[in-house]
């Protein structure tokens, strides 16, 4: 089970991370030759960063947000693709719509439904309301030292690992299909 979480949480991320600072690079050389075959001077770089600072903002991006930060998802859809047969994608959603929907009629907030889209979103905005600029896309909106301490993700940690617990003794006590 820990294998399967971790495909989607760190393998994914890196490999992403991989590709793209390895297709950053090819696209500033390719640029520079052709800059330089057309006499022009060669570009600094992409946006004026160095491309060490926005590697490691985009390393932090992908393994925090899209790993650690997605992790309770995944181990939601872990534990459903494990307990049902067949729509699994429904017993994934119809769930969380129902919590949502009930809270709503009961109780007359929408508390769950502004926790999932907390979650759904990467803990918030980048830096402003409505950041437009590139620089605030690549940048992150928290330190590392701030994502760390975030109880969400703590909290995520732990519903993460209640999924993934429940996941296995359910796939244990399936036995062979």
């Amino acid at each position: 089970m820990l294998s399967k979480a971790s495909i989607p949480i760190f393998i994914l991320p890196l490999i992403t991370f991989a590709i793209t600072v390895a297709l950053w690079i090819m696209m500033w050389l390719l640029s520079s030759a052709v800059m330089l075959g057309s006499g022009l001077s060669m570009p600094m770089g992409p946006l004026h960063f160095s491309l060490f600072q926005m590697s490691l903002g985009l390393l932090f991006h992908l393994l925090g947000i899209h790993g650690l930060w997605y992790a309770p998802i995944y181990g939601w859809l872990i534990l459903v693709s494990g307990w049902a047969r067949r729509a699994a994608f429904l017993w994934a959603t119809v769930p969380l719509l129902a919590i949502g929907i009930v809270e709503r009629i009961a109780f007359s907030t929408s508390l769950f439904a502004h926790m999932l889209g907390y979650r759904f979103s990467g803990g918030g905005e980048p830096t402003g309301s409505r950041a437009t600029s590139i620089e605030a896309l690549l940048m992150p909106n928290q330190t590392v030292g701030q994502f760390l301490i975030n109880p969400g993700l703590w909290t995520g940690f732990a519903l993460t690992a209640v999924f993934l617990v429940v996941a296995m003794r359910v796939r244990r006590s399936r036995g062979p299909i």
